[in-house]
């Protein structure tokens, strides 16, 4: 089960942008894993080899990282288009938990704020063997791999669709997202970085900067 981050579709979102500063884009737009591979975004995703010890790795990081976690978020929003890319960049500070469940589902739950403005961005990724394997699936793919695993970190990459409400009562569109979580913990410091890409392209970047 995949819950999407509400990060681009809140509303209290939209008030956030327009107190934000607009700058030069750096780096958006860019190619999706899927799309600077030459492949369409909407394909499926084909699992990687992963070995016991490097699940083992994987499963026991993950599992240090569950708990309270304080500090920042410094996102950049992609705007305008791909010959006149600019950018917005909210700093935000960030609370809440990371937890890591029986079902080896990973919960990264976030209260982020800016001036008086708060809410919530929510994420879950579901990191079992089958599931990053395509153990239980007849077509072989999957829609989660755990990469450049080590016992300090970790890069997640999730894909999936999301579909696009655009007035009440009308049709709906669905695009393909893909999500790359990196995360990398130093004691009691933890970094991550999420990019989104819609349709093959870099829309966002967060960069959390927390520590428990």
């Amino acid at each position: 089960m995949h819950t999407i981050s509400k990060t681009l579709f809140q509303i209290p979102l939209i008030a956030v942008l327009l107190l934000s500063p607009m700058v030069s884009a750096a780096g958006c737009f860019e190619a999706s894993p899927m799309a600077a591979a030459g492949e369409e975004p909407i394909q499926p995703l084909i699992p990687t080899p992963v070995t016991d010890a490097q699940y083992e790795t994987l499963t026991h990081f993950i599992s240090s990282l569950e708990g309270q976690w304080t500090g920042s978020d410094h996102r950049t929003e992609c705007l305008g288009d791909i010959e006149r890319p600019q950018t917005r960049v909210t700093d935000y500070s960030a609370s809440g938990d990371i937890s890591f469940d029986s079902g080896s589902t990973l919960r990264v739950s976030l209260t982020l704020q800016y001036d008086n403005m708060s809410y919530d961005d929510v994420s879950l990724y579901e990191l079992t063997r089958p599931m990053l394997t395509a153990e239980n699936n007849q077509d072989g793919s999957i829609t989660t791999q755990a990469r450049n695993i080590t016992p300090h970190s970790a890069e997640i990459y999730f894909k999936g669709v999301i579909a696009l409400h655009r007035e009440a009562g009308s049709t709906q569109g669905v695009r393909p997202m893909e999500h790359v979580y990196e995360l990398s913990r130093s004691g009691t410091q933890l970094k991550i970085e999420r990019k989104i890409y819609l349709s093959g392209i870099l829309v966002q970047i967060d960069e959390w900067k927390l520590r428990k």
